[in-house]
């Protein structure tokens, strides 16, 4: 049992989440402290391999210590942070926990090539790698040309913080989170590729996505949403 867990026991066989009414945050972080307020030591989301679970109040305490960590590592708010890790709580945890601390975060997709991927972490402008124990041998090789970036390693099916295996160095924040932003995607269902122009703080953001759209993203993501630029 570890901290971030829910007390009880569950026999629920896939990772749910349980999704509830907003009242008005305008960002992931206020909704995930205002649900934690609500439901407390209640089961937010199990994983399917290991059976860890993390309760809604155990999230928001993830969320905390993760900003911590990353502000000791180098990094600040508004950051890019590149994902490369398969499903798991802890994947779903630091999804959530690096949105909440006001990250972008690039989930990247785990069935693209090696040049596919160094292209698109490249592209987003990372600051950072956020990996799975598998994929720290190919971050390092990475990131010997990119010696700025900082690169944590975590295992995706634990409630564990990530640990620091090398800190950000001089990193440069990017565009303002009040600026426009071009946001390209793949449609999972027929590869079509689709474009928006929104703003990077998007007033509705938590109370439309959290609900409902949060729940099928962090699901699918390495399907559908690592392919977003």
């Amino acid at each position: 049992m570890n901290k971030y867990s829910h007390l009880s026991s569950s026999n629920n066989p896939s990772l749910t989440m349980r999704p509830s009414a907003c009242s008005g945050p305008q960002w992931i972080g206020d909704l995930i402290a205002q649900q934690a307020k609500l439901y407390g030591k209640q089961s937010y989301g199990i994983d399917t391999e290991t059976r860890v679970e993390l309760s809604f109040e155990g999230l928001e305490i993830f969320q905390r210590e993760l900003g911590q960590l990353f502000e000791a590592s180098g990094l600040m708010p508004g950051m890019h942070i590149a994902l490369l890790m398969p499903n798991g709580i802890g994947t779903l945890a630091s999804l959530l926990g690096c949105m909440a601390n006001n990250y972008s975060v690039n989930p990247v997709n785990l069935l693209c090539t090696e040049d596919q991927m160094h292209y698109i972490i490249e592209h987003s402008e990372a600051h950072a790698l956020l990996v799975s124990e598998e994929w720290e041998a190919r971050a390092q090789v990475f990131l010997k040309d990119r010696p700025g970036m900082a690169l944590f390693v975590m295992n995706p099916h634990q409630l564990q913080m990530p640990v620091t295996k090398k800190a950000g160095q001089d990193l440069v924040l990017g565009p303002h989170p009040s600026d426009l932003a071009l946001l390209m995607y793949t449609s999972g269902a027929n590869s079509q590729r689709f474009g928006a122009v929104t703003g990077r703080i998007a007033p509705n953001f938590a109370s439309q996505v959290m609900p409902s759209g949060l729940r099928f993203w962090c699901r699918s993501w390495c399907k559908f949403g690592a392919r977003v630029l």
